[in-house]
């Protein structure tokens, strides 16, 4: 009975041993394509937002005044968690961001 080897072809190996990536297509760092990369990202960080405040069910009700007093320190955290995602950029960015989106949102409005 004959059998038949075959090897395994081997992807190419770098010089400390790892695997070498194909280089990234060049639409990619040339700027094309580039209004559908941020509507990715754009469409990302919502989804990301969204699963965030969604972690705990909603349910509606009436607030006693002590749960008003705790409802009033959740905001307030909620607000602290907000500002320090969004503080880490710079206060131009930040600036630029906000343009942008309203301009965008401007545009969904007219949409929809």
């Amino acid at each position: 009975m004959d059998a038949t080897v075959k090897r395994k072809a081997r992807s190419p190996k770098g010089a400390r041993g790892q695997a070498l990536r194909p280089a990234e297509p060049a639409h990619e760092s040339d700027g094309a394509h580039l209004e559908l990369r941020i509507w990715l990202r754009l469409l990302s960080c919502a989804t990301r937002i969204e699963k965030a405040l969604n972690a705990r069910r909603t349910f509606r009700l009436r607030l006693s005044q002590e749960g008003a007093k705790e409802f009033g320190r959740m905001a307030r955290r909620h607000e602290e968690w907000v500002i320090a995602l969004i503080g880490e950029l710079s206060p131009v960015a930040q600036s630029d961001l906000l343009q942008h989106l309203t301009l965008l949102k401007r545009r969904l409005d007219k949409h929809t």
